[in-house]
């Protein structure tokens, strides 16, 4: 590494310079360079920088995570306001006994069990 010349010709050469000069050209492009810039810059922040840089990745962390449990709480509210709504159907054209158990399952897409298990009731 001391031989290098500082001039990256190829991938492995911006790896090479990166790891003996601790920096990260712009034109770098070697697969995972970016990445690696990235760590660095969170290496050479003083203590208290990294510190307030890690509380602002736990926040946003935070903020994805309640954004996640709001999606699934609102998918499943609504999963279970469909299901709720074809009990209703199935229950009302069970009343009316108009339609066999198959005709029901099949107009209001559900299974011949949930219409058995619902006439049981």
């Amino acid at each position: 590494m001391n031989k290098f010349d500082d001039n990256a010709k190829d991938s492995l050469d911006e790896w090479i310079y990166f790891l003996k000069n601790s920096e990260i050209k712009k034109e770098f492009s070697a697969k995972g360079i970016k990445e690696a810039n990235k760590v660095l810059q969170v290496a050479n922040m003083s203590k208290e920088d990294r510190a307030d840089y890690q509380r602002f990745v736990e926040v946003l962390s935070d903020r994805a995570s309640i954004v996640e449990t709001i999606e699934f709480e609102s998918e499943l509210k609504s999963s279970e306001k469909i299901k709720n709504e074809k009990k209703y159907v199935v229950m009302n054209l069970l009343i009316i006994g108009i339609l066999t158990d198959e005709q029901i399952a099949a107009s209001v897409k559900i299974s011949i069990e949930f219409v058995k298990s619902l006439k049981e009731e």
